[in-house]
């Protein structure tokens, strides 16, 4: 990276880190104004308009 100096192997992962430094969100919520860096974040955040719950606890087993 030019600006901060990491070094990357790979190109695409050179492309994504650099939205950090020119604020690119590419991955924005159909249901509110949210944006995100990564597409995991928005498939994260989905689950506040779902509702849906998908993870467990394994020690009390309640669903987060």
């Amino acid at each position: 990276c030019q600006i901060c100096g990491v070094r990357f192997t790979r190109n695409d992962k050179l492309k994504i880190h650099m939205r950090k430094h020119t604020g690119e969100r590419p991955y924005s919520c159909q249901h509110c104004s949210a944006r995100f860096l990564h597409s995991y974040d928005l498939k994260n955040h989905m689950h506040l308009h779902t509702g849906a719950r998908p993870y467990e606890c394994y020690l009390c087993h309640k669903a987060f």
